[in-house]
Parts: C-alpha cells; structure tokens; sequence
C-alpha cells in the first residue's frame, strides 16, 4: 500500500498535468509543449512542487509567462501549490531567477541600451532601378508610405486633413518581400524606413540578426521589459532576411508576441526573406502562418543584361563619370549578383580617388588593365564565389540525401534520376552551358539532356510533384554559396 507522501506527490503531479490542459486553451498546445509540458516534475509534496528547466531560456519564459497565472493551480483540497524551480540543478524560489540566467559579474544596468546602425541614406525609391517586374512593389510601398503618413497626419489635432484623404485603403499588413540575393530587397526596405521617418513616424528598421543580438543581450541582463519596450512600441516594424531565424526557438517565441503586440495595435509590419513564406526552413508554424496574412510580394532580380544599366544609375547618383566600356568590364566580370557588381564600383570609386591623390592620371584616363589591378581581390573573390557545374551538383546531390558519384552516375533508379535531371536544369539555366557540354558531366549524350531538362521542365508546375519546391530550396542554398 503507498504511503501517504507518495499519494501527495502523485496527486499534486496530476494537478500540474491538469494546469497544463487548461493552459492549452489560452497558450495553445505547441507552447505548452514545448515550453511548459517539458518541464521535469522533481518533487511534490504536500502543497509544493519543484520543476526543473533545461536551461536559462526556459526557466525565463516560465518565470515571465507560467508564474504570473500559478495562481489557477491549487491542490485537491484547493489550496495554493507553492512552486519552486530550478535551473541547472540551482533552485530558486519566489519570482527570480537570476542565478540560472548568464549574467555579467559586472554589469550595471545604468547602462544597458540597445542600440541600432544609421541607414544608408542613399537608398531611396528613386535611387532604386524598377524593372517592370518589379513595379506593382513599387507602387504598393509608395502607397503604403503615404497612407501611414497621411494617418499621422489626421492624428495630430493642429492639422485639417483635406477631405477624401480618410477614404483611402489600409495597406496589407504585414507586407512580405522575398526575391534572390541582390534583387534590392534591403534596398527597399531602407527607402520605406526613410520616407515613414520623414513623415514624423517611429520606425525600426534592422535585420533578424540584430533583433536575435538584442534578445539575448536582454536575457543576460534581464531586462526583457526594456527590449519589449522598445521594439513593441513603433509605428512600423521592418525587418530584414526573416529567414536566418531559423533554428533559433528562444528569438522566434519573442518575434511572435512582438508581431502579435504590433498587429493588434494596427502597426506596420514589413519584412524581407530570401524566399516564400512556406518556403522557410526550420521556421515555427505559427510564424509562417502570420507572415501570409498581409500580402506576399515576389522581388525579380536585375537580369545580368540590364547591370551596365544599374552601375550607371548608381554612378550617376555618386558623380562619377561612369564610361560605357568601364560599366559593361564591372557587368561582365562581377556578373554573379547585382550587388556584388554594385559594390565592385564603388570600391573603384574609392580607389580611384586614392589613385588620383596620390598624382596619378584621372580616372576617365586609365585602361582597362590598371582597373584590374585596382581591383584584383574583389575579381578573386568573385571567382571563388561564382557557381560553377561542380558546386551545383553537389548541392543537388545534398538535397536530395543522396552521393555525388550517384547523381552523376548511370543508375536508372527514380531516385537518381529526378535529381540528376534537375542539376542539368540547373546547370543549364544558370551556367548557359550547352547541351552537349552537360552530357560530358554526365555521361550522356546532348538529346538525353535535353529530354532530361524538359522533363523538369513539366513537373515545376505540376502540383502533384515536390520538383517546384525542391528546386526553390536548391536555388536558395545556390544564392547564399559564398556569403
């Protein structure tokens, strides 16, 4: 027969496990789970009960998001259960603790501030070349900008807002970009940011790296109330490549509540990925599903023909004197993104000046052969940097969970063979290898190729085969080769 302490410990377990039930119902079941359900019960007798978190991340949120509602968890006479936790085998009781959580030995919270980078200025909507692809985003942002200003506007009393001006249409929220490295994503984002602070409007701009820098920065030094504070209380929220949170669960929990505190109060949410919403890797459900309420915006990327015609808008707003033959050598030569060919001419403008200082001849003067040696390690880089058959195949065979010598081998089986047509597409697309040159790769001849890539070709939009999403996560691990 079990002693009485025994029947206490199992009964005050089952109160617990009967607190979490109730709990799905306001926090639902996936944060239950993983954040509460996880918890290990040590001890519970009489009217306590000792849990143990597996590390600071978890002992915070529980202190953070569980103790403020233990008072719903009482014990079968209906008195208070007294909760102890413990984080790394140190117990702490009442509503700290600070023990568990990494903390400098000298930090003074007089000053902790989190602060954030000045924008590059010179990234405004007009400084951005559209392609006609592109100009539905275009437009959506610029109305985007003039709504939320002309809603400032109609906020401050001193102000008479011209009839009619109230008419106009919320813009969706939150808007989503996604295109490839390069297709100007930061770009626009930055150009919103500027125009919304120039209408009087607090506004965050930064990328998910730096939200991720200012939420563990907070948890060391416990002030999760004043990063709270300063990223939930803007008129607009923009944040760049949302894809890099992936793996990080303590960074993602905190990015739902500030999208949902934002969203709620009827703020702005703009955000930027390297991809489609269902597209992100190792991103919460949750997440995904709130990034697709508002309007997901496709960004194209500058074909490589049109770069000569980039460099000269951007050479045209930094004064320089940008020749037709010097645009099409940087077009040419650091042609794998339009923002490695973008930055290649302004490290030349840089040099140059420097070239002329020191009473060399003028820029428009030199050859061809003095650029190349002024910018000898960017072309470098941009080699190692540049796809080529090789890295395409193996990432294809990664993918796919499968080995290189089987991609490129002779085996018929579906297994093989899906894969090792789609790295000839791949090839084929982003190479402009000929038909012929890719049967050397694989050892087939040029109509199996071409046979091999049409076939691809009728199974990308083909909703009964994963060949379209499986090319899309292919040609984002293709895009970040090199960063």
């Amino acid at each position: 027969m079990s002693s009485g302490p025994e029947n206490a410990s199992t009964s005050i377990a089952a109160c617990w496990q009967t607190f979490l039930v109730r709990l799905e119902r306001e926090l639902g079941a996936e944060t239950v789970d993983r954040w509460a359900r996880s918890l290990v019960v040590k001890t519970g007798n009489g009217p306590k009960l000792t849990l143990e978190a597996k590390d600071s991340f978890q002992a915070l949120w529980f202190e953070e998001h569980l103790r403020p509602r233990l008072s719903g968890l009482v014990d079968p006479l209906g008195a208070s259960i007294q909760v102890t936790l413990q984080v790394a085998g140190k117990a702490s009781r009442g509503k700290s603790v600070s023990k568990g959580i990494p903390r400098s030995s000298k930090f003074d919270p007089s000053q902790f501030s989190l602060t954030f980078p000045e924008i590059d200025t010179s990234c405004t909507f007009e400084r951005y070349l559209t392609l006609p692809d592109n100009e539905i985003v275009i437009k959506l942002f610029n109305e985007m900008c003039s709504y939320l200003a002309g809603e400032r506007l109609k906020n401050l009393s001193s102000v008479v807002v011209p009839s009619g001006e109230g008419q106009r249409i919320p813009p969706p929220n939150p808007l989503y970009l996604c295109g490839p490295s390069g297709s100007g994503k930061t770009h626009l984002l930055t150009a919103a940011a500027i125009r919304l602070r120039q209408a009087g409007l607090t506004v965050i701009m930064a990328n998910s790296d730096l939200f991720t820098e200012h939420v563990v920065r907070a948890i060391r030094a416990g002030e999760m109330s004043t990063f709270r504070r300063l990223w939930r209380t803007v008129d607009a929220l923009l944040v760049d490549d949302v894809h890099c949170l992936a793996r990080k669960s303590t960074t993602q929990e905190e990015f739902f509540h500030t999208f949902n505190s934002l969203h709620v109060a009827g703020k702005q949410i703009i955000l930027s990925a390297n991809c489609l919403p269902q597209q992100l890797q190792f991103i919460e459900p949750r997440l995904v599903s709130r990034f697709e309420w508002g309007v997901v915006l496709p960004l194209h990327s500058i074909p490589r023909k049109q770069f000569p015609d980039l460099l000269d808008k951007k050479a045209h707003h930094l004064n320089f004197s940008l020749s037709q033959k010097l645009a099409h050598f940087l077009a040419e030569t650091f042609a794998s993104t339009p923002k490695a060919c973008v930055h290649a001419l302004e490290v030349l403008i840089r040099r140059l000046s420097v070239f002329k200082n020191r009473g060399n001849a003028s820029a428009a003067s030199m050859t061809l052969s003095q650029v190349r040696d002024l910018l000898a390690d960017l072309m470098e880089e941009e080699q190692q940097q540049a796809l080529t058959p090789d890295k395409i195949i193996n990432v294809t065979a990664e993918s796919y969970g499968i080995k290189r010598e089987d991609l490129i081998g002779r085996s018929q089986s579906r297994e093989f063979v899906l894969p090792r047509q789609v790295a000839m597409f791949l090839i084929r697309k982003h190479l402009k290898a000929p038909f012929m040159k890719i049967g050397d790769l694989f050892k087939k001849n040029h109509s199996t190729v071409m046979s091999a890539i049409r076939q691809v070709e009728k199974l990308i939009p083909d909703s009964s085969s994963d060949v379209g999403s499986s090319l899309a996560s292919i040609e984002i691990r293709l895009s970040e080769l090199g960063k």
